[in-house]
């Protein structure tokens, strides 16, 4: 399938205005990862995401995020646990680190408020220039996990302590799943770059499980999401599921190409060049509905079709579209 490369770049430009589409606004004030079955709240409302990652092995969470009317800067990061240690744990084994940087640390202290262990400083000056930069730390520790939760700004003020006070007050862990599509966007997108297809399969079936009857999300998104579904199958060899999804897509969105022109992948795939080339008909017949990002796919320079460049049927299409 020689869309992938391309696909690829097309999801990166969807995720980049994921935060603006219906229904699957990035929600990064409640994070989890699809293995972690509790729920981080913390009111980042306000804040735009710099970056927003899970691992591909859905096993930690990361969160970059900037408040423009504020100056804040905030992180947070959860990961497994290096050892069976509570927060206090948690601080030292981070801390220890972060205390080696080359930041001058003044007024640094450390306390504990309820379960969060905490680490202040400021730094006045750095590198010869004036910064009054402000730095908190919060450590947390639940069920084998370690959360690492940093708000900081610079140009501080006394002020500004309220603004710090409000984000820490705010966060709670709650002990059940909260449901998150764009949580699974997110994992459905960094393991299909890893092509790690079998999780990827996981996060896209777990999206249009809400889905079924009819198109609730921003429908592009909903295009690339079973659109990927489907070549997460089919390049694993699934090519029974990999069907069944393009046709679910078709039964709902039947002028859009990509999803003929992916069928007639699979059929290719196995062996059937002529249900392969009457999915090429179909697609080719409504390529003017691509995508504005996308291009309408070649068949002669995908490997699905290379088994076919000297067949008569198949050099015929190829004619007749100018390819």
């Amino acid at each position: 399938m020689k869309r992938f490369p391309a696909f690829l770049f097309l999801l990166t430009f969807l995720f980049c205005r994921i935060t603006n589409a219906q229904n699957l606004t990035a929600d990064i004030s409640h994070l989890s990862a699809p293995a972690i079955n509790w729920t981080l709240t913390i009111d980042l409302n306000g804040f735009e995401a710099e970056e927003n990652n899970i691992s591909p092995d859905g096993d930690s969470r990361s969160v970059l995020a900037t408040q423009s009317s504020t100056g804040l800067t905030a992180s947070v990061f959860i990961e497994k646990a290096e050892n069976n240690g509570d927060y206090l744990a948690c601080r030292k084994f981070y801390w220890d680190k972060a205390a080696k940087s080359p930041l001058p640390k003044e007024n640094l202290s450390q306390y504990q408020k309820g379960d969060i262990a905490f680490v202040e400083h400021d730094t006045k000056e750095f590198k010869g220039e004036k910064v009054d930069y402000h730095s908190v730390n919060g450590y947390m520790s639940n069920n084998g996990y370690w959360i690492d939760i940093h708000v900081s700004k610079v140009g501080y003020k006394t002020e500004d302590k309220n603004l710090f006070e409000k984000i820490f007050s705010s966060v709670k862990i709650e002990n059940s799943k909260i449901r998150n599509v764009s949580e699974l966007f997110l994992w459905g997108a960094v393991t299909f770059y890893a092509k790690d297809y079998k999780n990827a399969s996981k996060a896209y079936e777990s999206i249009l499980e809400t889905e079924k009857d009819k198109i609730n999300m921003d429908k592009t998104i909903w295009r690339v999401v079973v659109d990927n579904l489907g070549m997460s199958y089919g390049i694993t060899g699934d090519f029974r599921n990999s069907i069944r999804t393009y046709e679910y897509g078709i039964k709902f969105d039947p002028e859009y190409p990509n999803f003929y022109y992916s069928l007639a992948c699979c059929y290719a795939e196995m062996s059937d060049l002529d249900k392969a080339i009457s999915q090429l008909e179909l697609a080719y017949a409504r390529k003017g509905n691509v995508l504005e990002e996308e291009q309408m796919p070649n068949p002669a320079e995908d490997s699905s079709f290379e088994k076919y460049k000297n067949d008569k049927k198949f050099k015929d299409f190829l004619k007749k579209n100018g390819l």
